[in-house]
């Protein structure tokens, strides 16, 4: 070992050396000056020159003990040293880390060594928070995960010492489960009224929305007060009172918000217009109940409003959607139709088969080149310059783009009703994106199925819909010549265009099909 020291007064540098050495298992260190040549043996092994042994080991016994040891060398970057045999030497950090890590794998096994669940009261309330999204699923089912769960952490970073048992254990049972989504709605009603008392709210609103998923009933009302935020702005803060399966009837679920809500002075009442408890229907009844003020009153849902104006205006300049309309949303709903009744009739696999299948003949067959040409030229076009664009591309993503393109078939699609936020847009897109493939897609539908059957019928009407377009007659002369000359008489099979007295969509192309004005609703969607 060096010690450099660094004499100011003449500018020398002096080497001293340190000897350390390891004699009989004891570690001991002498000083050699530079100008020492000779250290006698007898003056090394010096008591003076041996460090303090460990209380309780300056015996005989381990006197023999430590003499038997073997020694190896150890290297620490670009240093050495002799390290006893059975042990390892370790950077400080990486020791620390090690020492983490085993007292959390210890930490785990103690938590799981005993008879009985031992999680503390925080880590319960996580347990009754997520397993209470488990919607609808019964406690065993939950229960059953939750040790599967855990069961396939243990084996992933190799804890298979912990056994079934063990997990079974360890883990909150049924009961407690039950029990612990009691307590945490406690908890959370308890912190929201004090919550209240501190912003001083005396007035309330009410938000209640009534659904149906997986065949259970469930009434939401929410309650809604203003007050302050984290950072003490002024905010409306809300709170879910419960979720319950009345029916939707206005009179049982206004008894149901009678029962929820009791010592609240509502002044207001918001939800649907329609369905099941439309607030309408609801307000009467919660009045007679006196669960309201008397003056309460009510807004229906701003968001259904907003999306009322773009449905309106759409439907008004394009047609509405329904049984033997010609217009663009029925093509949508149609195409839906088709997409669902095959995968439900024939699964998903061959879906995605046929889609592969027709994507490859759009890229290889040159007769359905041809008839895309002439039939969408525009999207086929795009369709091509993709292929071109992957193509072009010699790195990996260039491949895997290629293969999405061909392989990737349309997913998670919702019927187009426009009070279903989004699926209008999303269909929208999905289908002008896939434009070209689709109708191939419903050709080989047609070809393939028997006539007459549902398929084939909605085949026939997805390929009539989407081979529609509408020419203007050219010798128009003005603006809202060009625009009138889009009609009925004039187009292969009829739009269901609105009449002359609403507003007229202003074509800018000399040809217009469905397609054109599906990427129409697009741009006017995303600026909405």
């Amino acid at each position: 070992m060096m010690d450099y020291s660094n004499d100011s007064n003449d500018g020398l540098v002096h080497l001293d050396t340190m000897l350390r050495f390891i004699y009989k298992g004891r570690a001991g260190e002498i000083p050699l000056p530079s100008t020492r040549k000779v250290v006698l043996v007898e003056e090394l092994l010096d008591s003076s020159h041996f460090k303090e042994l460990p209380e309780g080991t300056d015996n005989e016994k381990a006197d023999e003990m430590r003499e038997r040891r073997g020694y190896h060398v150890s290297n620490f970057g670009v240093s050495q040293g002799w390290t006893p045999n059975g042990s390892t030497n370790n950077a400080s950090n990486k020791q620390s880390t090690k020492e983490d890590s085993h007292a959390i794998v210890t930490a785990i096994r103690d938590l799981f060594g005993g008879k009985q669940c031992k999680f503390d009261e925080e880590s319960l309330r996580y347990f009754a928070a997520f397993t209470s999204q488990a919607y609808g699923a019964s406690d065993e089912a939950v229960e059953m995960i939750i040790a599967g769960w855990t069961k396939a952490l243990f084996h992933q970073v190799g804890l298979d010492d912990i056994s079934a048992r063990d997990i079974a254990n360890g883990l909150p049972s049924k009961s407690l489960l039950a029990r612990l989504e009691v307590r945490l709605a406690a908890d959370c009603l308890a912190t929201r009224l004090m919550e209240i008392i501190d912003d001083g709210a005396t007035f309330f609103a009410l938000v209640t929305d009534h659904g149906k998923r997986a065949g259970m009933e469930h009434f939401v009302k929410l309650l809604c007060w203003f007050g302050k935020g984290k950072n003490g702005n002024e905010t409306i803060k809300y709170h879910c009172i419960d979720v319950d399966t009345s029916n939707h009837t206005g009179r049982d679920c206004a008894r149901a918000i009678e029962r929820s809500q009791d010592g609240f002075e509502v002044t207001c009442i918001t939800g649907d217009a329609g369905g099941g408890a439309a607030v309408q229907h609801l307000l009467p009844h919660l009045q007679r109940l006196v669960a309201v003020a008397i003056d309460c009153s009510k807004i229906n849902c701003n968001l259904h409003a907003l999306n009322k104006c773009l449905e309106s205006s759409l439907q008004d300049v394009l047609g509405k959607q329904g049984i033997g309309r010609r217009t663009p949303f029925q093509l949508l709903f149609v195409f839906n139709q088709l997409w669902k009744r095959l995968k439900e009739e024939a699964g998903d696999k061959y879906l995605d088969e046929i889609f592969a299948l027709t994507m490859n003949e759009l890229s290889t067959n040159d007769i359905w080149k041809d008839e895309a040409e002439k039939k969408f030229p525009q999207a086929f076009r795009e369709l091509m310059d993709k292929f071109a664009e992957l193509e072009s591309e010699e790195d990996d993503d260039g491949i895997d783009g290629l293969v999405s393109l061909l392989t990737e078939r349309p997913k998670n699609l919702q019927d187009p009703v426009f009070s279903r936020w989004q699926t209008i847009l999303k269909l929208t897109k999905t289908v002008t994106e896939h434009w070209v493939v689709i109708y191939f897609v419903a050709v080989a539908v047609k070809q393939d199925t028997t006539s007459g059957s549902y398929l084939w019928q909605l085949s026939c009407a997805l390929l009539s819909l989407m081979n529609t377009s509408a020419e203007p007659i050219e010798d128009e002369n003005t603006l809202d010549e060009y625009i009138e000359s889009f009609n009925d008489n004039n187009t292969n099979e009829g739009y269901d265009l609105p009449s002359t007295k609403e507003k007229t969509l202003r074509f800018t192309r000399c040809c217009c099909g469905y397609k054109d004005l599906l990427n129409l609703i697009l741009m006017i969607c995303l600026n909405f």
